[in-house]
C-alpha cells in the first residue's frame, strides 16, 4: 500500500530527511513547514486524503500539542506520528495521550519510523473496518490486523511476517510490545531487590496495576 504522509515541520532539512525516508519505503510525501498550514492542509474537503502525519512538536506558532488539539476538535481522525527530540520523551508521551498513535525520537532511523507508519496504517484500517462492519449491521472484528501494509510494501528493511504490535529496541530488533514491557518489568524488579512498591514507583504504576501487568505477561515476583 502506498500512503500519501504529510511531514510536518518548519526545520526544511528535517523534512527533507523524512520526505527521503518515506519515498524509500514506497510512500509519497507531502509537506507543511508548520502547523497553521497543516490543519488547513487537512481540513481541505477538496484535497486530496492524506493517509498519515508525521508532525514535529516544536515548532513556532501553531506547534504540534496545539495540532493535535485543533485536529481533534474538528474531528479529524488522520493518524498522526510526532517527532520528539531526546530529552522531550515525556512530551512525546503526553501527545501520544493527547491523540497521537506513537512518537518517534530524532534523528529518526528508517526501520523505526516504518513500524509507525505500520502501526498508524493498519490501525486506520482497522477503524475503517469496524466503522463500515457498524454500518452494515455486523459483529466488529475479534482481533486486529496482524501484518501492517507498510512492511509488506519493504520487506527489504522489515521483515513481512512481523507482528503488527511491534517496536525497535535500542539494539534496532525488532520486538513485539509484550516482550519489551516484560523485559522491562524484570528490570525494574531487579533492580529494586523485589521491593514491589518500589519497582511501580519506578514504572509510575500503583502497585496493584504491577501485580496485574505481571499476570497478563506470565510472570512472578522472583522473575
Amino acid at each position: 500500500m502506498i500512503a500519501r504522509v504529510l511531514v510536518v515541520d518548519d526545520d526544511p532539512v528535517q523534512r527533507r530527511l523524512i520526505e527521503a525516508m518515506l519515498r524509500r519505503l514506497g510512500h509519497e510525501p507531502l509537506t507543511a513547514d508548520g502547523g497553521e498550514a497543516a490543519v488547513r492542509r487537512l481540513s481541505d474537503v477538496h484535497a486530496a486524503p492524506v493517509d498519515c502525519v508525521v508532525l514535529d512538536l516544536t515548532m513556532p506558532g501553531l506547534d504540534g500539542m496545539s495540532v493535535l488539539a485543533r485536529l481533534r476538535a474538528l474531528g479529524i481522525e488522520t493518524p498522526v506520528i510526532v517527532q520528539a527530540v531526546h530529552g522531550s520523551v515525556d512530551a512525546a508521551v503526553a501527545a501520544v495521550r493527547a491523540g497521537a498513535c506513537d512518537f518517534v525520537v530524532q534523528p529518526v532511523a528508517i526501520e523505526r519510523l516504518q513500524v509507525s507508519l505500520a502501526n498508524a496504517l493498519a490501525q486506520a484500517a482497522l477503524k475503517r473496518e469496524v466503522r463500515r462492519m457498524r454500518h452494515n449491521g455486523a459483529a466488529a472484528p475479534a482481533k486486529t490486523i496482524e501484518t501492517a501494509p507498510a512492511i509488506e510494501a519493504a520487506p527489504d528493511i522489515v521483515p513481512a511476517d512481523s507482528p503488527m504490535l511491534a517496536m525497535l529496541d535500542m539494539d534496532g530488533r525488532m520486538r513485539p510490545l509484550d516482550e519489551l514491557e516484560a523485559e522491562i518489568i524484570r528490570f525494574a524488579i531487579a533492580h529494586h531487590d523485589g521491593r514491589m512498591s518500589e519497582a511501580a514507583r519506578r514504572l509510575k504504576i500503583g502497585r496493584s496495576t504491577l501485580y496485574r501487568k505481571l499476570a497478563e505477561l506470565g510472570l512472578d515476583e522472583a522473575t
